[in-house]
């Protein structure tokens, strides 16, 4: 989509823009300097003694950038009244009025533009004009001040998006209001023909979309592709939108460009609420696409159980066969190993031994790809054992020419004979898995066999894609948290293959190919209507090996969009009969190869050891989850830790687990969660476990008490922690969900930070992060300050003992304390007797994070050190070694 394409020019101006630090580091001058310092006479100083108004540092940025960047109106009138430059553009191709329209500084762009009009239509790399970028970041009252001043709202960038349509795709409501009511055409589209209703169904903004209902934007509209509203609304799970657009009489029957109903989409991905409402509302459950795929089909296909059971409830057809192979749900769900959706369809009296065009069973399907557990259901079930294809192939026949020694055995045992693939022995039979294993080593192939020196079981294959038994999401929270919706069937990890994976031939962004011998998944998933490609890729050293790897540069602003991050997108494919009959051809996925680099580094571990580390992911072992993941307490080589299980429902969840995997290769420190391993089967990284646990339960409970010196080292290890991320690691790092409840405290007390699953390398991800401070209320987005404000909202939090998460208030309360010189009255009195010199240093470096800046306070140079000079001063350091608890390192300091 356009704004895929426009976002690889939107970081670099990210990246422009934090980049302007307090030093000469980015080349900046005095006059840079003075103006980020807002020391005016300094400027009046430098500017008399011969230095030039127009200078530029590295990025092409004047001093009038920075000053309309940051609003420093008496700076605009003093550089513009010495003459300088309103037409200069940085490396991006931002002028001055751009900085202050994306701040959202109305008077300094009005002083900007009186003084050249000329800036006001002016366009910067990507096309857009001032009012653009005052419109995507929602400031209202600088869209406002640009209008009067004569901008066109109907302006469009390279991507064909005028203002509104670009709002609506940031989710601003308010700036979406104010353009129509200043005359903005409510019908524009971009190039890909969405329109702002589309933008904001697919971005799940329901105040928009009842905005733009509300002035009368058409509902059935139509993109290139053919698309509704309603499409991309079911596609995003976004039901409270689906229902809004229903209810202005939205078409449930309107197909796309492949022959998709909304719910097929809703059912592809595995949003139950959505398909319900459009079931409620009529849906037809015998609707087909242009493979002639069935909802049913596609729920099976993927391994959405839950779906699976409430179209069957509705009266869906459990046998359906599609056009293109003649298969019927339940192979589908063999193929991809779906155990709990196969038992379903089976429970509704599917036919376990019903056949494809070709004469394929679900059981020739399973024993072909390796489903050892889907081949022990439908044997059980009472499949035929050896049923015969059109070439005369049996099941055995499926599992030997795939290599599955497990499942070949299992077959044999139950009185299957191969008719081909075996080498013939004239010594005593052996089992079939011993024959493989010798075929494997004379063809020079690892066997998947564990030494007692060779630690984890590896798979002969150096990838092997990943899938979750289908019971979503939703219905595990509901069954742990005694809800209604909760099936029989228990949400468990299993070793299997899931198909919608994102695959290329090869990596778009550097035309290289990816390593020899990757397995990946079914590329022609039908998924790839709405992910049609790979993301592009930036690339890092792996620590500890040197070697370079890929990162995906998947944005999640772009996340349920369907949009393609990098410069090429590999043209859609439709689902091909691969060698063992299943629909599609498996090819390699290009981001899942950075988890093939990464086990150079980091143990990658099977499925079956991290069940047998979790005591079969006992619910007893549960830590914690939530909607993005499980965390179980595991043992490991007699050591504790912690297993972290993706939640595969997500959208995109392998570039997430993949990039989850970079943030956590390239960020090892001892203030930051160390990770012990991976397992690419399940989406699972093994971190270490912090025995103490949370620090907002800690402080909350006041076990164990911690004193105000535990505190200030507590406090110095969070700061060290994230300054590492900032600064030390390969590309910066940001932490993007900083919070009390993400330090964790381990056995001797250290604080490590957790919860970096939301984490972004180098600014790529633009969550909707509110920042103090902001202006217009608009969000801000995400930036090294922000992690910086809440690392100081943290520091309060540790001083006060306020875990209630009012932010806010809490910032106030000590803001006043602190002007009132009554800080004493806000600590936590279980800390003990704060010295008055340590509480007020300590205070003044909290409240300078939380008014941060891009110009500071920087962590490296001036907070990290300030914290450390305090732990030496205050806190007599010891050694990690002699602090097992609190207690004892308070009776360690008192012997001092």
């Amino acid at each position: 989509m356009a704004f895929s394409q426009k976002a690889e020019k939107w970081k670099q101006f990210q990246s422009e823009l934090e980049s302007l630090t307090p030093d000469k580091q980015n080349g900046n001058t005095d006059l840079h300097l003075a103006v980020i310092s807002s020391e005016i006479r300094v400027a009046e100083d430098l500017i008399d003694a011969g230095t030039c108004v127009d200078v530029a540092n590295h990025l092409n940025q004047t001093p009038l950038h920075l000053a309309a960047w940051i609003g420093a109106d008496e700076f605009v009138k003093l550089l513009l009244e010495l003459g300088a430059e309103t037409a200069l553009k940085t490396k991006t191709g931002k002028l001055p009025l751009h900085m202050a329209a994306w701040k959202g500084h109305p008077s300094t762009a009005k002083l900007l533009v009186l003084r050249d009009r000329t800036t006001l239509e002016a366009q910067d790399a990507t096309g857009e004009t001032p009012l653009h970028w005052a419109s995507w970041r929602g400031k209202v009252r600088t869209i406002d001040q640009l209008i009067d001043l004569g901008a066109n709202v109907e302006a469009e960038d390279q991507f064909g998006m005028t203002p509104l349509v670009l709002a609506a795709q940031g989710g601003k409501h308010r700036a979406i209001g104010r353009l129509l009511d200043r005359g903005a055409d409510i019908y524009a589209s971009d190039e890909e023909g969405e329109t702002a209703l589309h933008w904001a169904a697919e971005k799940g903004n329901l105040k928009a979309v009842v905005e733009l209902l509300g002035r009368g934007a058409h509902v059935q509209a139509v993109d290139l592709r053919e698309r509704t509203p309603l499409h991309l609304a079911c596609h995003g799970g976004h039901v409270e939108i689906a229902r809004e657009l229903l209810r202005r009489c939205a078409d449930l029957g309107k197909p796309d460009q492949d022959g998709s109903l909304p719910l097929h989409l809703a059912a592809l991905e595995g949003h139950g609420e959505v398909a319900q409402e459009l079931l409620a509302q009529g849906a037809d459950l015998r609707s087909t696409d242009k493979d002639g795929m069935t909802p049913l089909h596609l729920a099976s296909w993927v391994g959405n159980d839950r779906t699976v059971q409430d179209l069957l409830s509705w009266g869906a057809d459990v046998d359906p066969r599609c056009k293109a192979e003649g298969a019927a749900p339940i192979h589908l769900a063999a193929s991809e190993g779906h155990v709990a959706v196969v038992k379903t369809l089976l429970s509704r009296q599917a036919n376990p031994d019903s056949t494809d065009k070709a004469g394929r069973t679900p059981l020739h399907i399973a024993a072909g790809r390796g489903h050892r557990r889907v081949v022990e259901l439908l044997l059980q079930t009472g499949a035929s054992v050896s049923p015969e294809d059109q070439d005369s192939n049996t099941p055995l026949d499926a599992s030997l020419a795939g290599q599955h020694a497990e499942v070949a055995d299992l077959l044999s045992s139950c009185g299957a004979q191969p008719r081909r693939g075996l080498r013939q022995s004239s010594s005593a039979p052996k089992a079939v898995s011993t024959q493989i294993r010798e075929d494997q080593e004379r063809k020079g192939l690892q066997p998947a066999v564990k030494s007692p020196d060779a630690g984890p079981v590896q798979s002969p294959l150096p990838y092997r894609s990943h899938t979750m038994s289908p019971q979503t999401w939703n219905d595990l929270r509901a069954q742990r948290e005694g809800g209604t919706r909760a099936s029989s069937h228990r949400w468990t990890p299993s070793p299997l293959r899931q198909p919608a994976r994102r695959a290329a031939e090869q990596c778009p962004a550097c035309e290289t190919e990816p390593p020899q011998g990757f397995v990946g998944v079914a590329s022609d998933s039908p998924r790839r209507r709405f992910h049609p490609g790979t993301p592009s890729s930036f690339w890092m050293q792996a620590p500890m090996t040197g070697r370079s790897m890929p990162s995906t540069c998947l944005s999640t602003e772009n996340e349920g969009t369907g949009t393609w991050s990098g410069s090429v997108s590999p043209p859609a494919r439709r689902p091909t009969t691969g060698a063992n009959g299943v629909p599609g051809p498996v090819r390699q996925s290009w981001a899942s190869s950075m988890a093939h680099a990464l086990e150079a580094a980091i143990p990658n571990f099977s499925a079956e050891e991290l069940s047998k580390a979790t005591d079969d992911f006992a619910e007893s072992n549960v830590l914690g989850e939530s909607d993005d993941a499980v965390v179980y307490l595991g043992t490991i080589d007699g050591e504790d830790v912690a297993v972290r299980i993706l939640n595969p429902y997500l959208p995109h969840a392998s570039a997430r687990f993949e990039q989850q995997l970079m943030v956590a290769a390239a960020s090892p420190h001892p203030n930051v969660l160390g990770v012990r391993g991976l397992c690419t089967e399940e989406y699972s990284i093994v971190c270490e476990y912090a025995h103490h646990g949370r620090l907002d339960y800690v402080i909350a409970q006041d076990k164990p008490s911690l004193t105000w010196k535990d505190r200030i080292l507590i406090a110095y290890g969070i700061g060290a922690g994230l300054n590492h991320l900032h600064n030390c690691c390969p590309t910066t790092i940001l932490h993007a969900n900083l919070s009390l409840s993400n330090v964790l405290l381990d056995r001797d007390f250290n604080p490590k930070l957790a919860g970096l699953s939301r984490a972004c390398l180098e600014s790529e991800a633009h969550h909707n992060h509110k920042s103090l401070g902001e202006q217009d209320g608009a969000e801000d987005p995400p930036a090294a300050e922000q992690d910086i404000a809440a690392f100081g909202v943290i520091l309060l939090q540790i001083l006060t003992g306020d875990t209630s998460g009012d932010s806010s208030n809490l910032v106030s309360t000590v803001e006043k304390a602190f002007d009132d010189n009554r800080l004493l009255r806000i600590v936590d009195r279980r800390a003990g007797n704060w010295p008055y010199q340590v509480l007020s240093v300590y205070v003044d470096l909290a409240l300078s994070c939380i008014h941060a800046t891009p110009f500071g306070p920087d962590l490296n140079t001036y907070v990290v050190p300030k914290l450390k000079r305090m732990t030496e001063v205050y806190a007599t350091c010891i050694s990690t070694a002699d602090r097992h608890s609190p207690s004892n390192y308070r009776e360690h300091v008192q012997t001092k």
